[in-house]
């Protein structure tokens, strides 16, 4: 991606992104979440503190974010359906 820094919030937005992306597809959304994650974090400079660690999303954030795409018109009822039922197959 190339991405050097980022603005607080965005890291968030773009991992509940790739895991509703993710979950959508049916792809193995652990271990792109964690490379999306990699990718998003800020780079480290020399003598300044990184902020806390950026956790994955949690399963309901995660379900927020496919109703959310459901309700905006982004996924289908069948895709949301899919989506839903993959996500809460891995409890």
């Amino acid at each position: 991606m190339g991405l050097k820094t980022a603005k607080k919030g965005h890291v968030d937005v773009g991992l509940a992104l790739v895991a509703a992306g993710n979950a959508v597809l049916g792809t193995d959304s652990s271990l792109t979440v964690e490379a999306a994650a990699a990718e998003l974090q800020p780079a480290v400079q020399p003598g300044v503190e990184v902020a806390a660690q950026v956790a994955p999303p949690s399963l309901a954030d995660r379900l927020r974010e496919l109703a959310t795409l459901h309700r905006e018109g982004i996924l289908s009822d069948e895709e949301f359906a899919s989506a839903k039922a993959k996500l809460l197959s891995g409890l």
